[in-house]
């Protein structure tokens, strides 16, 4: 404890000083050089110069970039060596900090900072700072900051629980043997996630299941309640989509149903990055429960529930979000909306010739071999919406 908090202290020094020592030194070339450093990094030559200029003169712009780029090299996939991570961590924190601090920076953006500190494995003591900010902000009428705030204690917790056994592990031996299993370690959740991804990429799905029933059983133990959605998703969203692929229907459409029920809140957090995730696995979910209940359907009556759900693919989104997000599911749209206008001409015409609209407006790739979708094209009422629409389009 006394070695961080000296490495703390100095780093935080260190930053200070080399801020005060670079009034010449400006963001956008520093941060154009690291951006193009090729080979292994120097942090005296790379990384300082790029702290040093994060002296909050620049735009928002130019250092939610910065912070970005320094955030990713603490990455695990970035593989950075400690000469570079273990100076950075601290400084990157103090910096963190530092934005979020600035009122004349975005709300949302002083939030996401803030969210930084969890990605980057912040100390305890930057934690706790940026707790007090969060809640501060929160207390000025900004809610979202009041998540941050929760996100941010939860993790604190988890890491001092986990600091909690690593000391009992070095303070008492473990025992010959127990009368009932302990409760298995925390995974780490980003490496499982990486090797989940690896394990799809290669349609290896028994190891994806094993990988991610693993973190499942995890997040049951420490999160119950879904607080941490941003894990929840990417677990939910592997799991029905490896369970599709196998033929196990049933379990993929209740992992969809969980995902559809939990994966929500009081607020979809629009311009929170990381909950990106969240509103994907949410788009997934309700269009594979309207594909199956569209599948499934004998009536009206019975097709409703597939309509909600497509519905709801579309209603889900963000302006950060790039705005092809819902391309991908204007088939099932489509075929949900055809098989409604066949039972119900006068409700259902108009939002089936609307969704063909957009979907061609938008260039979506749809089946060739559409027979149904082929005779709405080239029907009468198709083309005179297509007239009536033709300014709004362009």
């Amino acid at each position: 404890m006394k070695t961080t908090t000296v490495t703390l202290g100095l780093a935080l020094l260190l930053s200070h000083a080399m801020i005060g020592s670079a009034q010449a030194q400006k963001l956008p070339p520093a941060l154009a050089r690291l951006q193009q450093q090729v080979g292994p990094l120097d942090y005296a030559r790379d990384v300082q110069p790029l702290l040093a200029a994060l002296n909050g003169r620049e735009s928002e712009q130019q250092q939610w970039a910065a912070l970005k780029l320094l955030s990713s090299l603490l990455d695990r996939d970035a593989r950075q060596p400690v000469e570079i991570t273990t100076p950075l961590r601290p400084a990157l924190a103090a910096q963190l900090l530092a934005f979020a601090r600035q009122e004349r920076f975005s709300a949302m953006k002083r939030d996401d900072a803030l969210m930084l500190l969890r990605e980057i494995q912040a100390d305890a003591a930057s934690l706790a700072e940026g707790i007090q900010l969060a809640e501060a902000e929160s207390a000025k009428g900004r809610p979202h900051f009041g998540n941050t705030a929760r996100l941010l204690r939860l993790h604190q917790e988890r890491m001092g629980a986990a600091g909690a056994g690593r000391a009992v592990d070095r303070a008492e031996p473990a025992p010959a043997a127990t009368t009932s299993a302990a409760a298995p370690a925390p995974r780490d959740f980003h490496s499982q996630m990486v090797a989940a991804q690896q394990a799809m990429s290669a349609q290896d799905y028994p190891r994806v299941m094993q990988l991610v029933q693993g973190l499942e059983a995890d997040l049951k133990r420490r999160d119950p309640g879904f607080a941490e959605k941003e894990e929840w998703a990417w677990v939910l969203d592997f799991k029905r989509f490896t369970l599709y692929e196998t033929g196990r229907i049933p379990e993929a459409l209740a992992s969809c149903r969980l995902a559809v029920q939990k994966l929500i809140g009081s607020a979809d957090w629009a311009y929170l990055e990381s909950y990106n995730i969240v509103r994907s696995t949410r788009r997934a979910c309700h269009n594979m429960l309207a594909h199956e209940g569209m599948e499934k359907a004998r009536s009206l009556a019975e097709l409703q529930e597939a309509i909600e759900h497509i519905d709801a693919v579309f209603d889900i989104g963000s302006p950060i979000e790039d705005e092809g997000v819902h391309d991908a599911f204007f088939e099932t749209r489509l075929r949900v909306y055809l098989k409604a206008a066949a039972w119900d001409p006068k409700g259902y015409r108009e939002p089936l010739l609307q969704a063909l609209s957009e979907a061609q407006r938008r260039e979506v790739a749809l089946p060739e071999d559409w027979p149904e979708l082929d005779t709405l094209r080239r029907s009468a009422d198709y083309q005179r919406y297509r007239k009536a629409h033709a300014a709004a389009q362009d």
